[in-house]
């Protein structure tokens, strides 16, 4: 039976010219106009691998991030991790040289998560890391690690558009 899908399958995309080209869409029903370009999704391609990271005072409950609020995590509990939150030891310079040599081309950091903490220096919400203990930027951290020519010919490229509100600063998030 398997045999048939697969050799069916195979037959189906057979049928399928070479020449079709793709439309990109992103938007979905919210956005239907919202679309990728063919050649930034193939330079997106071309990075190959990278590392996504979702971090932030969430992970201090020790629990499935973000989700835990008001459940495992009561939300007292919850909403005031970022008051301990203070990632001492986090050097971005470390984690690029550790992502060159394990052959990584590119860093996504959730640059504010889905509870609305930021990772760097918010005008719009206090929120964010400003208002730790730590008071350190860490997408500046990362954004000039990420750009340090230390790193050399396989630089890592920070992504993060898109993943919160444009800033003054020039952090391209």
């Amino acid at each position: 039976m398997m045999k048939k899908w697969i050799l069916s399958a195979g037959a189906a995309l057979a049928l399928v010219p070479a020449t079709a080209q793709t439309v990109l869409t992103g938007g979905g029903e919210l956005n239907p106009d919202l679309k990728t370009s063919v050649e930034a999704l193939k330079k997106w391609q071309d990075l190959r691998v990278g590392m996504c990271v979702h971090w932030g005072p969430s992970s201090l409950s020790g629990k499935e991030i973000g989700w835990s609020r008001g459940t495992s995590v009561p939300v007292s509990t919850y909403d005031s991790l970022y008051l301990r939150f203070n990632p001492e030891r986090f050097d971005a310079d470390q984690w690029c040289r550790l992502m060159k040599r394990w052959g990584m081309r590119y860093l996504s950091p959730t640059s504010r998560h889905h509870d609305g903490f930021s990772i760097w220096f918010s005008d719009y919400s206090e929120y964010d890391m400003e208002n730790t203990p730590a008071k350190r930027d860490l997408m500046a951290e990362m954004k000039a690690a990420c750009l340090s020519t230390e790193h050399g010919a396989a630089r890592i490229t920070l992504s993060t558009e898109g993943s919160a509100p444009a800033k003054a600063n020039g952090h391209g998030c």
